[in-house]
C-alpha cells in the first residue's frame, strides 16, 4: 500500500470532506499566485513610471531638439501617475493575499476534520461533527462570494499541482487524475 492509497477516501462523507480539503488547498495556492502576479504588475508600473518621469527631466536639454518626444514622455508619465492608483494593483494584491491566507486556514480545518472522519471520531458524535463541518463550509462560502478576478488557466494549473502533490498522476489525454 502506497502513501497515496492511504489518502484515498472510501466513504461518501470522506470523499466530500477530502474534496473540500483539496479545493481549499487549491484556492490558497491560486489566490497566492494571483497576489504575486498583481504585485508584479504594480512593480513594473512603478518602474516604468520612474523611468519615464526621470528620463523626461534628465533629457530635457537634449529633448529641446525633439519637442514631440519630450511631450510623449511627459504625457505617458502623467497617465501612469494617474492610472496606477485607479487600477488598484496594491489593494488587489492585499485582498488576494488575505484570501490566500484564509483559504489556507480553511484547508487546515478541512484536513483536521477529514482526519477525524477517517479515524471514526466524526461518527461517534455526529451532531457535533456536522456542526463543525457546516462552520467550515460557511467560512468557505464567504470567500467564494468575494468579487475577485479569475484566471482559468492558472486555476487549472493549481488544481493539477495540488492533486499531484497528494500522490495522484495527471493524464493529459483524458485530463483526469490517476493513482
Amino acid at each position: 500500500m502506497t502513501a497515496a492509497d492511504e489518502l484515498i477516501p472510501y466513504t461518501t462523507v470522506e470523499t466530500e470532506v477530502w474534496n473540500s480539503y483539496l479545493n481549499a488547498s487549491c484556492m490558497a495556492l491560486y489566490r497566492g499566485r494571483q497576489a504575486r502576479r498583481y504585485e508584479k504588475f504594480q512593480t513594473l508600473g512603478d518602474i516604468f513610471l520612474g523611468v519615464t518621469a526621470t528620463s523626461t527631466w534628465a533629457t530635457l536639454s537634449f529633448l529641446k531638439q525633439y519637442p514631440e518626444l519630450s511631450s510623449v514622455l511627459a504625457v505617458s508619465s502623467a497617465i501612469l501617475a494617474v492610472g496606477l492608483p485607479i487600477l488598484g494593483f496594491t489593494s488587489m494584491t492585499e485582498k488576494l493575499a488575505a484570501q490566500s491566507l484564509e483559504w489556507s486556514k480553511i484547508g487546515s480545518d478541512y484536513k483536521l476534520f477529514w482526519l477525524k472522519v477517517q479515524q471514526g471520531e466524526a461518527t461517534q458524535d455526529f451532531v457535533q461533527s456536522l456542526a463543525e463541518y457546516s462552520i467550515i463550509m460557511q467560512k468557505e462560502l464567504v470567500l467564494v462570494d468575494a468579487k475577485l478576478p479569475e484566471w482559468k488557466g492558472m486555476l487549472d494549473t493549481c488544481q493539477q499541482e495540488i492533486c499531484m502533490s497528494k500522490g495522484f498522476k495527471y493524464d493529459k489525454k483524458t485530463k483526469e487524475f490517476i493513482l
